[in-house]
Parts: C-alpha cells; structure tokens; sequence
C-alpha cells in the first residue's frame, strides 16, 4: 500500500481515514451462522425446543436455552430486519462496525458491501479462521505460509476474487485446550499482521488461562500485541486481579456481551455470566487502573434472539442503555467516549462539535493507526458522521430567507459605512473607528461565508463541494468574525460607559482606537485557530448527495478534555463575561440619562438633546438585549453539545444547530441596522456619497463639516458630557448651555 496511505482504515465499500471512523462497535455479526456453537442438549422439561417455532410463547426458552434452539443460530435471510437495526444504529448516533464473522461460520463479504451501501453505516469486514470444530478440512491440511497468503490476500484483493477488502484480521478463534490447527492459524496470524500492520480481534477458549495463553504465542511468533484485540473478557477473566494481570500484557480490552442479561452460560453451565451492571463494574476496575484507552466494549449479536425484531436489544443498546449506565455508576464521559471509539490521534465532526457542524471524533484510529504500512490501493473514502435526516424544504426555506437578509443588509450597509470613513475624514471618528470594526467583520461574513452556507446548508442539504482549504477558511473566517463582533461591541459599550459616566477618566482618541481595534482583531484571530485546525472535508454518501462532501470542525475525542476547556472558555469569555461587562457599563448609563436632572431653566434645544441622548440610551440597551437574544440560544446549544450531548443525539441535531448558527449569526443584521442604517450622520453621508457618484456634489470640508458635527457616537460624547457629566462643578449655567450651543449641528 502506497506509503501516504498510511495509517487508512479498510472498509468493504474502501478505504477511509480513521477519522471518519465515528462511533464503532469492534465486535459484531451481520451475517453468521452459528451453528458450531450450538448445543445438541435440551433441556429435560423442554426436549422438543429445537424444533419450537421462534415466537412470543417460546422467546423466554429461547433466551434461556440460545444455543439449543438450531433457528437461532443463524442471521441467514435476516438481511432486511439486520439493515434495518443498522439504520436505527445510525440514527441514534452509531457510524461504523467491525464485522467479526470469518470462516468456519459463513462470512459473506458480498452482503456485507451490500449493506453498507444501504445504511451507510461503515462495515469493516474482518478475514480469519474460526474455532478448530467449525473449519473445513482444507484449513486443517493448509500449510502456515497458504494460511498466511489467504488472509494477506483477503486484506489486499478480497476475498476470492470478490475485490471487496477485508480490514482486519479476525475474529480469529481458539478453543481451550487451542488445538494444533488453532495455533497453526495464531502464528500464521502473526506473520500475516507483520506483512500488513493490522488489527487482530481473538476469539479466546472459555477458560480464564485462555487469553494469556493466545498472547504468549502471538507474542512468540512476532505478533504485534498492542495491536490484538482481545475478545470475550466478559465470560474469561472474573477476577479482578488477573484481570489487572491481563491488561499489563498490552493488548486491548473488550467487553462484547453487553445486552446478554441471563446468567445461566450454556456453553460453560458451572460459569454465571455476567449481568450488564457487572461488565461496568469490570470495565471501571480497569480505567481505575490506567488502561482507559485500551478498552473496547460491543454486543457480538450473533443469534436472533438479540434483534430487536425478536424482542432483543439490538446495535443501538451500548448507545442508548450502556453508555447512561455507566454515567450514573461514575464513568466519565471521556472514558465512555474513548469506549465508543474514540482511540485515536487524529482529527475529525464526528461527534458533536463547534460553532459549525462540530461533530466529536469516536473512533479507534489507535488500533487502525499504521494499518496498510507497505501495501498499496487507491482511496475510496466513505462519511460515516451519524447523519440525521435531510432538513425539510420549509426549513431550508426559512434559513435561506435568513442567509439572504444577512448577505443584502450586512453586506451592503457595512460596505456602505466602510466606503463613507474611507472617503470622508470627518466620518473618521472615535466611535466609528470602533463601529468600522463590527462593519469589515460583518461585511467579510456576508460576503464569504455566508454564500457558501446558503450553497451548503439550504441549496444542497449539508453537501460541501469546495474542497478543504475553502471549508477551512470558511469556518475559520467566520469564527474570527463572531469573535471580533462580540469583543467589538464590549469594547464600545466601555467606550460609552467612560464618555458618559467617567468623564474624568482619559478618553481613548482615535490613535487609541485604532489600537484597541487592532488588539480586538489579534485576539479574535488567534482564538478562532482551532476553527481552522480542525476543519476537514469527507466524502459524503448519503444517496440524494452522492459524490459531495462533509465540512465541518471536528475534534477528535482523545482531546475531549481540551475540546470542552477550549468551549467551555468560549461560553465564559465570549458570551457570559462580554454580556456581563455590557450590563455593568449600559445600567450606569441609564441611570445617568434617566434619571439625573438638569438645574436651571431648560430651553427646547436642551430638551431635544435630552431626548436624543435617552433615544440613544434606549438604542444601547435594545443592542445589549438582542446580543442576547441571539447568542443564548446557540451558547445554550453549545452547553447541550458539550456537557450534556446525550441530549442532542436527536434526528434533528444538525438542524438545531444551524438554526441556532443563524440567529446568532442574524445578530449582524441588528448590529447593521443600529450602528449604520438608522445613524443619523452615517445616513447624512449616504446621501453625500450618492450626489459625489453622480457628479451632483462637490465635497469640501464645509460639506463635511455640516453632516459631521460631531458623528452619532461622538454626538452622545458631547451631549451626555455636557448635560450630564459636567453637573454639580463650579461652572455656570450659563457656561453649560454656552457649551451645548457650541455642539448644536
């Protein structure tokens, strides 16, 4: 395999990035027959239970006796009802299985494409022999090297002929005592992993010697253990203290049996099987130990008994029981996270994260990481983000209505208001200095962005078709927008608080503004890196996108710790302290304005200024509150997302999340509409900007003079200082309204 393609994860429908992994089950059946595993007895009460029709009168026997009831055995002809419990895995959050079926219990890789194909849930297929008692005689008389070239084979072409690739090596089976023909196939295991770098899944004998035992050799015969998975811990290893024997040996860990409730173990009768309940308390004994990234868990639903159409707890069961379950016995989210498939050091969306399509990365890309390491094949990438269904047309209506309002108002009055500070001086006050700030972030918003959203969102239901350096400076552009819009507006609202309430303090000039703007930029720039780093592209193959592709920031679960610290610092300094700042620095404000009153006769021109200022007042606290408005929602959102994301594994997670993006994103629109369209001065210089463009105007510093005398924020420095802030000195009346006439426009 080609050396760039190292490190890729072999699917049946071909060759993916680990990151696109998602959440994964390491050890499952689709299509097996069982039957070598089942149990020629019956019990005494019940000697005819092999030979019971599968229905509700006999489903509790069934469960009690799986392996006597020869029907259960099998999923053959079960295609429909296993594709449909893929589909409902999918839907609650699930993205990729491994596919554990190998010979000796009828693997069929061609089903296994087909399926894929149909649920999009990622299949990677494993290659191998089963237990001894299950193979064909040609098995037992193969050499080691045919051995070892039928699996390097089934990993590089297919399996006979069929060009559809395995991805791993297993589940490879032992029985205890291992048999001759098992160890043969354990060392040809070994060397065939050398030759390709990938996973082994064992299947152990039932004995607690067992697993140790299959390490030793492997371990003997050059296999690579920290790349062995190691299956069934759940009815091999009970005590705790072998167990921590165990771990030190390297491998990973797998719990499989979860759903399995029925104690009473047929294939071991003086052996309890463990109960859900007692798995967690297992599992939780190792990460107390240290070996949270070594463990794996799964349902290795291999009977009907456990689909969900035969009244059984189906794929979905680890997402929607197990993983609540150990929350509520003290697993972390981490460690539940890092379970569920998150092993790896890469980087994707896939599970749930950041302002725009975030999605955490459940995958085990630790155990795939090096796979393919001298082979070579053509990449044939599949998405396996848990996708929800396709947003509906009055949605994408409405959001588009959204994107369109933001493109017209934004990116037309701030390119207005940008043009009137760079065309007159006048226009270059303090106060619009720092409005210029909030103008270019809105206006490059309007103008990158949010064509591509409407194209990706609302055109093509979530297809990106621009590759991943646009996706990457889309979603950093405009992350670094909504930073600098935020800190923007506390900056401003200080700026108001000092000119109004601390006029004695030192007022920031023009050169100071500058500055601040350009601190303001630096800071939103440098925070906004993560948007950029963790951006990427997939292919996408939900059937009405074919051929187009995921965009999103996506972290990867391994960094979940440093995902949540990173939002979670997001919400405090981006949302709940900007919010907090502006409050502190708008109520004094109005409590100045509202409630101070002027000595002495007023004349009608005082009082017009009064009002202007209570006018502007108002104007402040209304941006203050639609801040608010339109950022909770999505900060709320985010909270969900990230602490509690168990809450928005919903059909319509990803349509919550671009409603919520798009009111907060709606925000510039109120910003536009406050700061430029209804800006008396701004508007002034509208109108003188469209006679100089039609050669109507000559502009001279007269003109200007007349429209700018001061501009509208530096309009309420004036007014506020001198009606409000310069009461109660030593001066007259007489001076204060000397002072009030000298600013009137």
């Amino acid at each position: 395999m080609a050396e760039d393609l190292k490190g890729k994860i072999q699917t049946v429908l071909g060759c993916m990035d680990p990151s696109q992994l998602g959440r994964t089950l390491t050890h499952e059946h689709l299509w097996i027959d069982a039957s070598p595993l089942g149990v020629p007895t019956c019990p005494p009460f019940l000697p005819n239970l092999n030979s019971l029709p599968f229905n509700m009168d006999n489903l509790g026997f069934i469960r009690q006796f799986p392996y006597s009831h020869t029907p259960n055995l099998t999923l053959h002809g079960e295609e429909q009802h296993v594709m449909e419990e893929l589909k409902f895995y999918r839907q609650h959050g699930g993205s990729s299985m491994v596919e554990c079926t190998t010979v000796g219990i009828s693997n069929n890789i061609g089903m296994l494409k087909t399926m894929a194909e149909k649920t999009g849930v990622n299949i990677i297929a494993g290659a191998g022999y089963y237990v001894d008692s299950s193979l064909p005689s040609e098995v037992h008389s193969a050499t080691q090297e045919q051995l070892v070239s039928t699996m390097v084979q089934d990993v590089t072409q297919g399996p006979a002929g069929t060009g559809i690739r395995c991805g791993v090596i297993g589940e490879i089976g032992t029985s205890w005592p291992i048999t001759a023909t098992e160890k043969k196939v354990l060392v040809a295991t070994a060397a065939a992993q050398t030759q390709l770098g990938c996973p082994v899944i064992i299947h152990p004998g039932r004995n607690r010697a067992a697993p140790a035992e299959v390490i030793r050799i492997l371990a003997e015969a050059g296999g690579d253990i920290g790349r062995t998975v190691m299956s069934h811990l759940d009815r091999s290893i009970y005590d705790k203290g072998e167990l921590s024997e165990f771990a030190a040996l390297g491998s990973y860990l797998e719990w499989d049996l979860f759903g399995i409730e029925v104690s009473y173990y047929q294939q071991v009768s003086d052996v309890d099987m463990p109960s859900d309940a007692q798995r967690i308390q297992m599992v939780k004994h190792v990460l107390e130990e240290g070996y949270e990234d070594r463990v794996v868990i799964a349902h290795d639903i291999h009977t009907k008994h456990r689909l969900m159409h035969y009244g059984g707890h189906g794929y979905s069961h680890i997402l929607l029981n197990v993983v609540p379950m150990m929350l509520a016995r003290g697993v972390s989210q981490e460690q539940t996270n890092i379970m569920n498939g998150s092993n790896t050091d890469t980087d994707p969306d896939n599970l749930y994260g950041n302002p725009y399509d975030h999605l955490y990365a459940y995958d085990y890309g630790d155990l795939f990481d090096d796979f393919y390491s001298t082979l070579g094949q053509e990449e044939d990438g599949t998405d396996t983000q848990p996708q929800d269904r396709p947003a509906s047309l009055s949605f994408r209506a409405a959001l588009g209505v959204v994107y369109v309002l933001i493109i017209v108002i934004c990116g037309v009055g701030n390119l207005v208001f940008l043009v009137v500070i760079g065309r007159y001086k006048k226009a270059r006050t303090k106060t619009n200095l720092l409005i210029a700030n909030l103008a270019f972030s809105d206006f490059v918003v309007a103008v990158l962005c949010v064509p591509f959203s409407l194209d990706y969102y609302v055109i093509h239901d979530r297809a990106w078709r621009y590759g991943g350096e646009m996706c990457a400076v889309v979603n950093y552009v405009k992350t670094v927008s909504l930073h600098v819009s935020t800190n923007a507006l506390v900056v401003i609202g200080v700026d108001r608080y000092i000119t109004i309430v601390r006029p004695r303090w030192r007022r920031v000039g023009k050169t100071g503004a500058m500055l601040v703007s350009a601190g303001v930029w630096l800071l939103s720039i440098l925070i906004a890196v993560p948007s950029a780093k963790f951006s990427l592209v997939r292919p996408n193959l939900r059937r009405h996108h074919q051929g187009y592709s995921f965009c999103g920031v996506v972290w990867n679960a391994r960094h979940l710790t440093v995902y949540k610290g990173y939002y979670g610092s997001m919400l405090a300094f981006q949302f709940v302290l900007p919010v907090v700042v502006m409050a502190v620095c708008s109520l004094p404000v109005i409590w100045k304005v509202f409630h101070r009153e002027l000595p002495g006769i007023l004349t009608d021109a005082i009082r017009e200024k009064v009002q202007r200022s209570k006018r502007k007042t108002l104007r402040l606290v209304l941006i203050l509150a639609l801040f608010v408005l339109c950022w909770a929602p999505y900060y709320v959102y985010a909270a969900l997302r990230d602490f509690h994301h168990v809450l928005t594994l919903t059909d319509l997670n990803t349509n919550i999340f671009y409603a919520v993006e798009a009111a907060a994103m709606g925000n510039s629109v109120i910003n536009t509409c406050v700061y430029v369209a209804f800006n008396k001065n701004v508007t002034n210089f509208v109108r003188m900007l469209a006679k100089d463009c039609r050669g109507l105007h000559q502009t001279t510093e007269s003109n200007t003079q007349q429209i700018m005398l001061p501009s509208d924020g530096e309009e309420e420095e004036y007014d506020n200082i001198t009606l409000l802030s310069y009461i109660g000195r030593s001066e007259s009346f007489r001076q204060i309204f000397d002072r009030c006439q000298e600013t009137t426009l």
